[in-house]
């Protein structure tokens, strides 16, 4: 019945098929799942918020209990049960780790060799505009103005359960232009040259988009394969976050670049990153003291 109100509310097919997954996950660890809702109590909430966090990281643990909370709201909205008995469930705490990213350094040390990575060109330009994987594998021709210099991302591609699946982008926020630095602007004009598919960047064998989940498998395998410093696919657009604070960019700025729903969110993301510009003031001004 959830899942019946999340369609009539047209929500993305994505968000419900990843709402099917989490029911599957309560099937499979939530012994309670098949008891009569009005029976379930607050403790067996508990309980099973200790039991994922032995079997999964604190960040799904406290996301599933989220999931489950929003199905209890939903039976009482719809008068199935009575109270709330999340009311003395304290949900676990958000974890933000200090993210382990390529440096500068590393940088100039690992772009030699991932130049020949097979999906190289794809690389680049996550590094240099910050795009999430699904927003550049989506990326069509008619969104790239050459001559100005920049991309407009108005989809993504997606993949779950694997249904492939073309979106519009997930928030108003995330529909904006990126302007192109020169590497990325040579790159796609290269490409333009010998172009045979509306998508930019595209499977060979089908002209179809590039599928986010092989590129991701692929990057993996060349980290590992070449001993680089572990970092994932999504971990380059905080490389990309994190140089451009070194290079005294605007939060403001940087929030809309990143498609943010709002500054305050860029500034939880990043709160950890010191740029370079701050640390240099402070140590300039230490002697008024």
């Amino acid at each position: 019945m959830y899942l019946k109100d999340c369609e009539l509310r047209f929500l993305r097919k994505t968000t419900i098929r990843t709402y099917k997954h989490h029911i599957n996950f309560f099937k499979k660890h939530f012994k309670e799942y098949y008891t009569d809702i009005r029976k379930i109590k607050t403790q067996d909430i508990i309980d099973f918020m200790m039991q994922c966090s032995l079997i999964t990281h604190r960040g799904f643990t406290r996301y599933i209990a989220i999931k489950l909370k929003a199905f209890f709201n939903f039976a009482i909205k719809n008068k199935y049960i009575d109270s709330d008995i999340f009311i003395d469930v304290t949900l676990p705490p958000k974890y933000r780790g200090i993210k382990k990213i390529w440096s500068k350094s590393d940088l100039e040390k690992y772009l030699p060799l991932l130049e020949r990575f097979k999906y190289a060109d794809v690389i680049i330009l996550l590094l240099e505009t910050g795009l999430r994987r699904g927003e550049l594998c989506a990326l069509t021709w008619d969104c790239v103005d050459l001559d100005r210099g920049l991309i407009s991302i108005d989809k993504s591609y997606v993949v779950v359960s694997g249904m492939r699946i073309i979106n519009p982008p997930k928030t108003k926020s995330s529909i904006r232009t990126i302007v192109l630095l020169q590497r990325s602007l040579d790159i796609l004009r290269r490409r333009n040259l010998n172009k045979k598919s509306k998508y930019v960047f595209y499977d060979k064998n089908c002209e179809e988009p590039l599928n986010p989940s092989n590129l991701y498998k692929s990057f993996e395998y060349f980290i590992r394969k070449h001993k680089l410093k572990r970092i994932t696919l999504h971990d380059l657009r905080h490389i990309h976050a994190t140089l451009l604070l070194n290079n005294n960019i605007d939060y403001k700025m940087l929030s809309k670049r990143l498609g943010h729903s709002d500054v305050a969110f860029t500034l939880q993301t990043y709160t950890h990153i010191l740029p370079d510009h701050e640390i240099n003031t402070f140590k300039d001004i230490g002697n008024i003291f």
